[in-house]
């Protein structure tokens, strides 16, 4: 998993000006997606035969890392990811989850339980026709550095959310009540 630097020091992650600490959720997906990629890539260009095998051992480690259970930023209880397993270790990251699922990152029984909890929850992490990073009524801690925009990209995560929901769902052959 990508881990922020060590206490003391800033680490702002995804979402401008709000400080994290240990294990990061969002940029290990963008990592994990990144892998991915490259690893195909990789392939589809006949790169080095010893480039592939490392490219592939490293995205089945953080698909490893990700799907374990009891990893540091997966919230059983709840069935979705944490922000990250620190400063906002307690906080639901809704766009984190989402886009874990998108990318292919979670485990089919992690890609239920998080479709799930957006159906039952559809109340909390819309507003105004967007995507809340944090379900309401979760705010990011004070003495936090927060800056607003981080709402202002809401409308980006839109379009993954409702393709992950349609896309999943699809491949899945499910009705999720």
């Amino acid at each position: 998993l990508v881990v922020a630097p060590p206490t003391g020091t800033h680490c702002y992650g995804f979402t401008d000006s709000i400080n994290k600490s240990g294990a990061l959720l969002f940029c290990s997906v963008l990592h994990y997606e990144t892998l991915l990629q490259l690893s195909l890539l990789a392939s589809d260009w006949n790169c080095s035969p010893q480039l592939l095998p490392f490219m592939v051992n490293n995205v089945l480690v953080m698909r490893q890392a990700l799907q374990s259970p009891t990893g540091p930023l997966w919230m059983p209880e709840i069935g979705m990811f944490r922000v990250d397993s620190g400063l906002n270790a307690g906080l639901v990251d809704v766009w984190g989850s989402a886009y874990a699922v998108y990318t292919g990152a979670t485990s089919t029984s992690q890609s239920e339980k998080i479709m799930q909890w957006l159906v039952n929850n559809e109340k909390s992490i819309f507003q105004a026709g967007q995507v809340r990073h944090l379900p309401s009524p979760s705010h990011w801690p004070s003495g936090v550095a927060a800056f607003q925009g981080s709402h202002a990209k809401m409308v980006t995560c839109i379009a993954f959310l409702a393709f992950t929901c349609v896309i999943w769902s699809c491949k899945n052959a499910i009705v999720i009540n």
